[in-house]
């Protein structure tokens, strides 16, 4: 698909959306088929193919069209005249996905089939830095801040153990005197805004440096673990902050307990 224009890739992605839903329909057909044997029924027509094999084959096309519609991305990213806002400002790509669903007219159907819907995924902006070769100006530096969050976190919740591997030109930077400050924080993060996107494309404020800080650390799946983010997780987050910034939106607290009064 590498030699395909942007035109062939976007019909190329159609033409998965609807194998896919083919697909469903044969892994219905034949789950309907099996279910009828199972009850000492003798099923009409031929025995289908095994309902594994047919799941193989959606989970390809789901796998193809993540890739592709990626790709189709990139490409119309890479046409705008600032690639990388571009691709922070759009933040997600379209995937496919079939799932269990109550089948149309029955909503008391004790029984589920496979439908295909669209859904959405985050882009990788580190990949696509290295795609178009601009990585190397903001990367160490968002690393290194990487290295010095998780030090924060370490040191506010003692005990804390484990080790971080950065680069050898992360960890050459000098990032200052307590750089996860609030006010050092959020100039190291207009600093790899700017080399990310260009001097004076985002502005940021202090409740940017906020976000970052509130949304670093999380519950880890241990009973007591913190969880730090890794690098793509954290060039994610980044993301997020910058979104907001370029389209000039709000952030949002989610939660049960909180109403915007």
């Amino acid at each position: 698909m590498k030699n395909l224009t942007l035109t062939e890739k976007k019909a190329k992605l159609e033409e998965l959306k609807a194998a896919a839903e083919t697909l469903a329909a044969e892994y219905n057909e034949a789950d309907a088929y099996y279910m009828a044997l199972a009850a000492g029924e003798e099923p009409e027509g031929e025995e289908p193919r095994k309902l594994s094999a047919v799941m193989a084959d959606i989970k390809k096309a789901e796998g193809d069209y993540k890739t592709l519609s990626m790709d189709v991305l990139y490409d119309e990213c890479r046409a705008s005249s600032n690639p990388m806002q571009e691709l922070i400002k759009r933040l997600t790509y379209t995937t496919i996905s079939a799932k269990p669903v109550k089948p149309d007219g029955v909503p008391d159907a004790d029984y589920t089939v496979l439908s295909v819907a669209e859904g959405s995924a985050y882009v990788d902006i580190i990949h696509f830095g290295n795609a178009i070769k601009t990585a190397t100006k903001w990367f160490p530096r968002l690393q290194r801040l990487n290295h010095e969050l998780h030090n924060v976190v370490s040191k506010r919740v003692k005990g804390v153990t484990g080790t971080y591997v950065m680069s050898a030109e992360a960890a050459s930077l000098d990032m200052g005197k307590n750089p996860c400050a609030d006010k050092n924080l959020q100039a190291i993060l207009q600093t790899i805004a700017d080399e990310m996107l260009g001097k004076d494309v985002a502005k940021l404020e202090a409740r940017d440096a906020g976000f970052i800080r509130e949304t670093y650390a999380s519950t880890g799946r241990g009973k007591n673990a913190v969880k730090c983010q890794g690098d793509k997780e954290f060039a994610l987050t980044m993301a997020r902050m910058l979104n907001r910034v370029i389209t000039k939106c709000d952030y949002v607290i989610e939660s049960k307990n909180y109403t915007k009064k």
